[in-house]
C-alpha cells in the first residue's frame, strides 16, 4: 500500500530541528563564553600575581621602608624594612587591615595624617623631618604619594621613608670643619697683616732712624773731610739716600700707615699718587659713600684687591689707563677694577695654577663672607668685581 506524506507537518518539523540546533549552538556558545571568561580571569589573575610579585621584589630590594594604605588609611602592604623599624620603635607587628595610626607615635600622628590626606587629594609630598630630639636627632626623608588606579581614581597612599641621620651628621661635621678651616685661614691672614704692619713700622721707625743718623754723620764728616775723600763721601751719601728711599717704599708697600690711621680712601689716594708716576698708567678713581671708616678687615681686603689688581694691570695689561669704582651703602662695599688691555685666558690660567694673585683675592674676599667675580678673555681686558659685607 502506498504511504501518504502530510505536507502540512514538514514545516513544523523543520522549525523544531532548527530550534534544536540553535539551542545546541547557544549551549556551546555559553560554554565557550564561560571558558573565555575563565581564561581572561585566569590571565588577569596571573598578571596581577606577576605585578604583585614584582612589587614585592621592588619593595624588598629597596633600602627605603614602604607602607601602602587604602583610602581609609588601613594597612595594605609593606616591606620587611618597614616591618622591622615599626617593631623596633613600637614593639607592634604590622597586620593587614589595621589603621596605620595604630603604629604612629602620638607626637607625629597629626602631621603624618595631614600629609596622607594631602596625598589622598592627589598631592605628592617629599620632605625631611626630625623624629628624634635636638640632642639625639633622627632625621628621615619621607614621601607620601597617591596610589592611582587604572580608572584614574586614588585608591590609597604609598608612604616611604629613609633614615638620613648619617647624612645630616656628616653635613654637620663638614660645616664644622669648614668653619674651623675658615677661622684658621682668617687668623692666618690677620697674622700676616699684623706681621706686615710690624715689619713696616720697624723699617720706618728703627731702620729709618738708623739710616737717618748715618746720613747726618756722613754729612758732618763730609764737611771736615780732606778733598780726596769728598767725592767718595758724597757718593756714599747719594747711595744712602737711595737706600732710605727704598726702605721707605718697602715699608709703605708692606702696610701703608694711612690705611690704619686714616682709612681706605686716603690710603688709595696715596697709593695712586705713587702708582701713576711709576707706571705711566692713568687711573680714573670714582667713589660714593667712602667718606667714613669701615672695619679693619674690610678696609684691608678692599685695599689689597685694588693693589693686586692694579699691579697686574701694570705687569700684564699693556694699557695706558684703567678705572677703579667703589660704592658703599649700609649693607655692602662694592668695588670694581677694569682695564681694556690684552686680557688672558682665565681657564688656562686656572689650569696652569698660575693665578697672578687672583686666588689670593678670592680667598681674602671669601674669608669675610664676600663675593668676587673675575672676567677675562684674550684681547677683551680684565674686569674684577667684588662685594664685601659691612654687617656686624
Amino acid at each position: 500500500m502506498a504511504s501518504r506524506f502530510d505536507h502540512s507537518v514538514a514545516p513544523v518539523l523543520r522549525v523544531a530541528a532548527l530550534e534544536a540546533r540553535i539551542a545546541a549552538l547557544e549551549h556551546d556558545l555559553a560554554y565557550l563564553r564561560t571558558l573565555s571568561e575563565d581564561l581572561v580571569r585566569s590571565q588577569a589573575v596571573a598578571r596581577l600575581a606577576t605585578v604583585e610579585s614584582h612589587l614585592e621584589a621592588v619593595l624588598s630590594a629597596t633600602s627605603q621602608a614602604y607602607i601602602l594604605v587604602d583610602t581609609e588609611l588601613r594597612l595594605l602592604q609593606w616591606n620587611h624594612i618597614a616591618e622591622a623599624e615599626i617593631m623596633k620603635r613600637t614593639g607592634l607587628i604590622l597586620r593587614a587591615g589595621r589603621p596605620v595610626g595604630d603604629y604612629m607615635i602620638a607626637e607625629a600622628k597629626a602631621t603624618r595624617f595631614a600629609m596622607m590626606q594631602r596625598a589622598l587629594a592627589g598631592e605628592s609630598i617629599h620632605t625631611e623631618m626630625n623624629l628624634g630630639t635636638p640632642n639625639v636627632p633622627l632625621w628621615i626623608a619621607v614621601s607620601y604619594v597617591p596610589i592611582r588606579q587604572a580608572c584614574g581614581s586614588i585608591g590609597g597612599v604609598c608612604m616611604a621613608w629613609l633614615d638620613v641621620s648619617a647624612r645630616y651628621q656628616t653635613e654637620a661635621e663638614l660645616r664644622t670643619s669648614s668653619d674651623q678651616l675658615q677661622h684658621l685661614s682668617r687668623r692666618l691672614v690677620e697674622a700676616h697683616e699684623r706681621e706686615r704692619r710690624h715689619i713696616a713700622r720697624e723699617l720706618h721707625d728703627e731702620v729709618g732712624q738708623v739710616l737717618t743718623g748715618l746720613k747726618l754723620s756722613l754729612a758732618a764728616a763730609t764737611l771736615n773731610a780732606p778733598p780726596e775723600l769728598a767725592a767718595p763721601l758724597n757718593e756714599a751719601q747719594g747711595s744712602l739716600t737711595e737706600l732710605m728711599g727704598r726702605v721707605r717704599d718697602l715699608s709703605l708697600d708692606l702696610r701703608p700707615a694711612l690705611l690704619d690711621d686714616m682709612g681706605l680712601l686716603p690710603a688709595l689716594g696715596w697709593f695712586l699718587e705713587r702708582y701713576i708716576p711709576r707706571t705711566g698708567i692713568q687711573i680714573d678713581l670714582r667713589h660714593y659713600g667712602l667718606n667714613r671708616r669701615f672695619t679693619s678687615e674690610v678696609e684691608t681686603v678692599a685695599y689689597r684687591i685694588i693693589q693686586e689688581a692694579l699691579t697686574n694691570v701694570a705687569r700684564h695689561a699693556e694699557v695706558q689707563a684703567a678705572t677703579v669704582r667703589l660704592i658703599a651703602n649700609d649693607q655692602r662695599l662694592m668695588l670694581r677694577v677694569d682695564d681694556m688691555g690684552q686680557g688672558f685666558d682665565l681657564e688656562e690660567v686656572r689650569t696652569n695654577k698660575y693665578t697672578g694673585g687672583l686666588s689670593g683675592m678670592q680667598e681674602r674676599v671669601q674669608l669675610i663672607g664676600g663675593t668676587i667675580t673675575i672676567e677675562a678673555a684674550l684681547g677683551m681686558g680684565t674686569h674684577i668685581i667684588a662685594e664685601l659685607p659691612l654687617g656686624e
